[in-house]
């Protein structure tokens, strides 16, 4: 469903670009539907958050694994006792 819908947002621009080969002044180039097609999934709001949503459960796995890695400290301390004389 969702890739019917990228398809749907993506063709009309590929379209145009397919209309104007000619690069305009304002830096935007012609690109084939393909490339459009895969520059409307990798923007696509819904696509970036789950990247973000599978980004952040990866590392809330990831903590609470260590939580059974043994983990080393070292302490240390120093104290100076006065000579008498």
């Amino acid at each position: 469903m969702t890739r019917v819908i990228t398809l749907m947002m993506a063709v009309p621009f590929a379209l145009a670009a397919q209309q104007s080969p000619v690069a305009t002044g304002d830096g935007a180039r012609a690109i084939q539907l393909d490339e459009a097609v895969r520059l409307a999934q990798r923007n696509n709001p819904a696509a970036v958050q789950a990247r973000n949503a599978l980004r952040t459960s990866t590392a809330a796995v990831r903590t609470a694994y260590a939580q059974y890695f043994p983990s080393l400290r070292r302490l240390t301390s120093s104290s100076r006792t006065p000579i008498e004389p």
